[in-house]
Order: structure tokens, then sequence, then C-alpha cells
């Protein structure tokens, strides 16, 4: 599904014909525009280093692996915003002092002084001999300006490729917010479905259950209230809520596994719940959902949630 979005991006893309009002669109899309071409090239970079810190750390703890995923992760979100900051300060930056052109139609500006008649009747005789020298200024300040702007006309592959990406800033940026709304939708189902499992389809376990969930807790030093129920909805043990989280198990886990076993797949759970990850898992769907126009963003994304198993089995097996 997230292949075939960001193919189906890229197809439209190309043979959308150039927006005519793309020259006259508001500097904010122009901006935005900007800030999500510049970002396929610096999401593959770090992508590309992010990967050879892997294979270097790839004898290093699970943990190790994990915070640097994480890192390059935060980098990927974070370069697009950095990168419009830059572009609003050099805006402003450029936005300098009046040019000299204003500066002459400013002094070249008839003043009425003194008497209101006599002023009116000396602006009158002295405004054309005001408006061809100012016209003259104009003209002869505004020649050079022609001739640079004439110089930036694209004429090669990088100017020719600019110019047509610039025509078609106005629908990449309607396509970016497509995109958000329909990979909206993929979280908002999993709030819900969450929500339905925290009131459906529960029953209480055995209490022998319920001591060893405690004494883990305490092993663990785990000072949040975790509760634990059966589910007749789920078919593999998740963690549901963040607040107040409950863990869900299925009813063949309980009775096909091993008190032994239990005990580990507990510890497995409640490492989750100590770690925190439900913080980050949230602002992994964030980015996916900002961002899912990148293939590097979604194995990035897949890449943290693997360590991330196996860095609360790494838990499970100090605690057991």
């Amino acid at each position: 599904m997230k292949t075939l979005l960001a193919s189906t991006f890229a197809l439209v893309l190309f043979v959308t014909p150039p927006s005519p009002g793309s020259m006259t669109a508001p500097i904010w899309i122009q901006r935005l525009g900007w800030v999500l071409v510049h970002s396929l090239w610096q999401l593959t970079l770090i992508a590309i280093i992010s990967v050879i810190i892997d294979r270097l750390l790839i004898r290093r703890s699970a943990n190790t692996r994990y915070i640097a995923a994480v890192t390059a992760f935060c980098l990927m979100a974070v370069v697009p915003l950095a990168t419009w900051s830059v572009d609003v300060e050099l805006d402003q930056r450029s936005a300098g002092p009046p040019t000299a052109v204003q500066n002459a139609k400013d002094v070249g500006s008839p003043a009425i002084t003194g008497d209101p008649v006599k002023g009116l009747i000396a602006n009158e005789s002295s405004a054309p001999s005001q408006i061809d020298s100012s016209d003259t200024q104009i003209s002869s300040a505004d020649r050079p300006a022609l001739t640079q702007f004439e110089s930036r006309t694209p004429q090669s592959l990088p100017g020719f490729l600019a110019a047509w990406i610039n025509a078609k800033l106005p629908w990449i940026v309607r396509f970016w917010f497509v995109g958000i709304v329909v990979c909206s939708i993929r979280p908002i189902c999993g709030l819900w479905t969450q929500s339905r499992l925290r009131r459906c389809g529960l029953s209480p376990v055995p209490e022998t259950l319920q001591a060893t969930l405690t004494q883990l807790a305490e092993r663990m030093r785990l000072t949040k209230i975790v509760r634990i129920a059966q589910s007749s909805l789920v078919k593999v043990p998740m963690v549901a809520g963040y607040l107040r989280p409950v863990i869900l198990l299925p009813t063949s886990v309980i009775i096909g596994l091993t008190p032994t076993q239990l005990e580990a797949l507990l510890a497995h759970e409640l490492a989750h719940v100590r770690r925190h990850d439900w913080l980050i898992n949230t602002l992994q769907v964030i980015a996916e959902t900002l961002l899912f126009y990148h293939p590097a963003v979604w194995w990035f994304s897949n890449r943290i949630r693997q360590e991330r198993e196996v860095c609360c089995d790494d838990i499970a097996l100090s605690v057991n």
C-alpha cells in the first residue's frame, strides 16, 4: 500500500501539465513545495549514512543499534523543518533596505511646503522635469536588472529542471496533503481498534498469572500499574493503552504455554511499558504520515520496530 501510494504520486506528478498559476502561487506553497523536493535527497543522504553506521554496529547490542536507528529517524523528521526555517530566514534577509530605484522615487516625489497654492503651482510646474528625471533614473537602474534576469533564464539542464519543478510546486503540495489524509486513516483506525479491544471481549486471567505479573513488575522496578486480561479478539499478546496500559492475552496462549514461557512473555510486554515504547511509536506514526512519500522513512520505521522487539527480549531474558 505504501509503495503503491508513492508510485501513484510520482506518476501523476510526472504526467500532470504545469499549473498556469504556479508563478503566482502563494509564497508558502512555493516554499513548502521546495521543502518537499529538497527532502528527497536530504532523507536519502541520511539513510545512506545511517545504513553504513548500522553495518558498523552489527556486533553491538540491540539497544545500541536501536538508539542509532531512532537518532537517524529523528534527523529525518527534523531536516524538513530546518529547511523551512532556513528558507524563511533567507527571505527575511533578502527583504533588506529599499533599493536605489525606490530611493530615487522617494527623493523625486513632490512635496507641498509653505503656502499651499504656491506649493501646488511649483509642483505642477516642476512635475514634468521630475518625472522625466525619475524615468531616466529608473530606466538606467532597471537595465542591469533586466540583463541579470535574462542571464538567469534556464538554458542548462539544472536550470530547465528547476523551472519544471517550480511549475509543478502547486501540484506537489496538493498531492502531499492528499497523501497525509490517506495515511491518517491507519492511525485513526488503530486508535479506534485499541479502544474497542480495551472494552470488548475481556475476561479475567487465572490468579497465578496475575501474581506472576505483580512479581515481574516489582522485579523490573515498574511503578506504573499494568493490568492483564484475557481477550477473545486478539490473536497475539499485546499492550493496549498508554496512560493505563493493559496486557491482552489470547486464550490459546494462556492454555498452550508453560508457566515459564508465560513468565517470559509477560516480562517482554512489561519491558515495552518500562521503556515507554508507546512514545517513540507515536512519533514514528506522525513521521510516517507526514513523510509518507519517502521509502527510507518506512524502512527505518520498520527497522526501529524490529530492534525494539529484540531489546525487549534482552530485558526479559535478564529478568528471568
